[in-house]
């Protein structure tokens, strides 16, 4: 598998993408090459070895939360100020691949990317908005819930530090 630009491959790839969420596919098909451009966020795709298959893809952008947002307030070393973040604004397999491990392929090059923004500025957590469905997926993963009336999740960079700086 080879991890590319949206940016570097033809619209003509993406069109038999189906991830089975409407919402994601429709993101990669019609607005992941324009928010790129615009910096937006950064949308990455997977594709067969061969570069004939798009098998998935996901996206990054910058965020940040109020300290207050924080549900791990024990964590009192940080300042109470807005903490720097990264989202994994997307993330999706194509239906013809779940199941073998891809989604974990992909948040891997995610964490991978993240470690080398966070040598240049300053991130503190990752952020996901999970969908229902994929809640046990990032919970697997150590991601954990940011706050009670969202699916937002998070992890601490120095967690992923941790797993692949070791």
């Amino acid at each position: 598998m080879k991890i590319v630009s949206v940016r570097d491959v033809s619209k003509d790839l993406l069109k038999p993408f189906s991830s089975g969420e409407k919402l994601l596919d429709v993101y990669l098909k019609q607005c992941a090459l324009s928010n790129d451009k615009k910096g937006v966020s950064k949308t990455f795709v997977c594709l067969s070895d061969d570069e004939s298959v798009l098998i998935g893809f996901f996206s990054l952008c910058s965020a940040n939360i109020q300290f207050e947002e924080y549900i791990d307030i024990k964590d009192e070393s940080i300042p109470h100020y807005p903490i720097p973040c990264i989202r994994i604004a997307r993330l999706a397999v194509d239906q013809r691949y779940q199941g073998n491990k891809i989604g974990a392929y992909l948040l891997k090059e995610c964490f991978l990317r993240i470690l080398s923004i966070s040598k240049t500025i300053g991130v503190y957590l990752v952020l996901v908005d999970a969908k229902e469905s994929s809640i046990g997926f990032y919970e697997h993963y150590g991601f954990r819930l940011l706050r009670k009336s969202s699916l937002t999740y998070f992890i601490k960079l120095s967690t992923i530090e941790r797993a692949y700086l070791n």
